[in-house]
């Protein structure tokens, strides 16, 4: 059986239940690993008599990947195999397919990263703290990439041992010229995209940001490693992504920074090799984000006991199945959900880049994975030595809880900003306490113009700030957090930097987002207020809500440079952090922004 594409073009040929239907028959392409001990004589004796012809051969995990002539039965053939004393293991190859649906070019922005209605995944804000992720490797397993594309050839990774172009197999790994990944549908070393997901994905991922061109990915900066599994027809088989991730991990024993894969497809059919090879990735410290499929059913149905989609359904920390959203911030019609899908992102109307220069829209939870996977590398940015199971946390700690997905996702939808401000994360100050008024639930989660917020901390310690003349310190960063100890809910509001002054040694707030807060010596007061400052509370909790200020992630910049040592001077103790922050002649580093 074979898998499959989860992006536009793809459903209008090949509908969610006729793909299903197709792939209850047993294809002609098998898995079949012999027996360490058997005998060549024999298996190759076993061939001739199935007919069978070798299409490739994967080392490292003794697999021979077989086809069967057209007069064969493959039912009989594969219960001959499983029979056979030199057969230790003999299973259907398994045929996938991308997750597309249907487009409609109705937007002309990228909703998705920012919009007024508040349905997207708080980018910008995201980019506040971070948005370069350089030094890490995204796996991009899909139909390939488009390497020539302008706002994608920066961003993509090259092979260190490899010479471009010079028909030799440079680094012994077994591929000629893979200087940017590999092809295993044809095999060879160029993983050309001639359908255009892979693509649109990758665009998604990483397209180079702030370079006056087309548009940005969730990462500005990254090294995407294009992988090829899909054919010009988006549709590939279990055993290439297999070959596919083996190169991935193979490159992270050489010593490549690979942490984050996308894969973007999938299929009903459980196979064991599959789900070895995406174990053997979070054995590595590889985090996968999955396209949770689209045929708008739930995973965990009783009624649907075959509606499971790998490798979305596994069951393993490493992988992230993600569903889509539409602008309206609800699940999408097409998106698949249920009890084994971790989190949602937008996947309706996503614009990202095409073969030949182009951009386009697509929609499908392929669009929505990517998303995700761009805000792991960003994670894994800010935190190099974060775990799979701590990434796996602090993105679903994060994620925005909505009354549309309670039910239909373990979590809620992506919110970039948040996992990079996670509240369980060490960039986090330490619980800062209530002081004087409680919080009820109905204090944020009434009407806009009920809305309010306000609290004094007198035990928390602010150390004297760096007064720099016409250079005054900018906060870039901060954060007020409000958090249900009942549910566990955290959710944020992001304080803009511009609305932050620095005045007779105490930093100050007056932004645009309703908040007022004053960081002075031995005191943290902030009060939000009206209709900009709203934290949409949507699960029923009883008790009283935790407020904070996030400082811990944040960052202090000066026109002149600086460097930013502990938290800028403000510490949560009893005696003021000294020395928290010290400035420098050099140019201001590209992690602070200009406001």
């Amino acid at each position: 059986m074979r898998i499959a594409l989860l992006g536009a073009v793809l459903a209008a040929l090949l509908p969610g239940p006729l793909a299903r239907a197709q792939e209850s028959a047993i294809p002609r392409r098998l898995i079949v690993r012999y027996r360490s001990d058997a005998a060549p004589e024999r298996v190759n004796a076993l061939a001739v008599r199935l007919g069978m012809r070798e299409r490739k051969h994967l080392r490292n995990r003794r697999l021979s990947i077989v086809e069967l002539p057209s007069s064969a039965d493959p039912a009989r053939a594969l219960a001959a195999l499983r029979a056979d004393q030199d057969v230790e293991l003999a299973v259907p190859d398994v045929r996938m397919q991308a997750t597309v649906v249907p487009n409609d070019p109705s937007f002309s922005a990228q909703w998705w990263l920012s919009d007024a209605a508040d349905t997207d995944i708080d980018a910008p804000q995201a980019w506040d703290v971070v948005h370069d992720a350089s030094g890490v490797v995204v796996a991009v397993v899909d139909s390939g990439v488009d390497e020539s594309h302008p706002d994608l050839a920066a961003n993509l990774w090259t092979n260190p041992g490899e010479i471009a172009n010079n028909g030799r197999d440079d680094d012994g790994d077994g591929y000629v010229d893979d200087v940017h990944g590999i092809d295993c549908v044809n095999g060879g070393g160029d993983p050309a995209d001639d359908d255009g997901h892979g693509t649109h994905v990758a665009g998604t991922v990483g397209a180079v940001g702030n370079n006056g061109r087309g548009v940005s990915g969730v990462a500005w900066h990254t090294q995407i490693m294009a992988l090829k599994v899909l054919d010009s027809t988006g549709g590939g088989w279990y055993s290439d992504a297999v070959e596919c991730i083996d190169y991935a991990l193979a490159m992270k024993e050489r010593g490549v920074n690979v942490r984050v894969m996308n894969a973007s497809w999938g299929a009903s059919a459980f196979d064991q090799t599959l789900l070895d090879a995406f174990r053997a990735a979070q054995n590595a410290g590889i985090i996968s984000s999955v396209a949770a499929g689209n045929d708008g059913v739930n995973h965990g149905a009783s009624n649907h006991g075959g509606s499971k989609f790998y490798p979305a359904s596994f069951d393993l920390d490493g992988v992230i199945a993600v569903a889509a959203t539409t602008d309206t911030g609800a699940l999408a019609s097409f998106s698949d959900y249920g009890a084994d899908v971790e989190i949602a992102a937008p996947g309706q109307f996503i614009l990202s880049t095409l073969p030949g220069n182009q951009y386009g829209y697509l929609s499908g939870t392929s669009m929505a994975s990517p998303q995700v996977a761009g805000a792991l590398a960003l994670m894994v940015s800010q935190n190099p030595g974060a775990t799979v199971s701590e990434l796996r946390a602090r993105l679903l700690q994060t994620a925005e809880r909505t009354a549309s997905l309670t039910g239909k996702v373990q979590s809620g939808r992506l919110n970039v900003a948040a996992a990079l401000f996670a509240p369980t994360a060490p960039a986090l100050a330490s619980d800062l306490p209530v002081a004087g008024k409680k919080l009820s639930i109905t204090d944020v989660a009434a009407k806009p113009t009920a809305t309010k917020l306000a609290w004094v901390a007198k035990d928390a310690a602010i150390g004297v700030p760096l007064a720099g003349g016409d250079s005054d310190p900018t906060v870039h960063g901060a954060a007020v957090v409000v958090r249900n100890p009942e549910s566990g809910e955290a959710l944020q509001m992001t304080l803009e930097a511009a609305g932050w002054k620095f005045s007779k040694k105490a930093f100050s707030y007056a932004g645009a987002t309703g908040c007022k807060a004053i960081l002075q010596d031995g005191k943290v007061s902030v009060k939000c207020t009206g209709p900009a400052f709203r934290f949409p509370l949507e699960t029923a909790a009883q008790g009283t809500l935790q407020a904070y200020l996030a400082l811990g992630g944040a960052r202090v910049c000066t026109e002149f440079g600086g460097t930013v040592e502990k938290d800028f001077g403000i510490g949560f103790a009893k005696k003021a952090t000294k020395g928290a922050f010290s400035a420098t002649s050099a140019p201001a580093p590209a992690s602070c922004p200009a406001d």
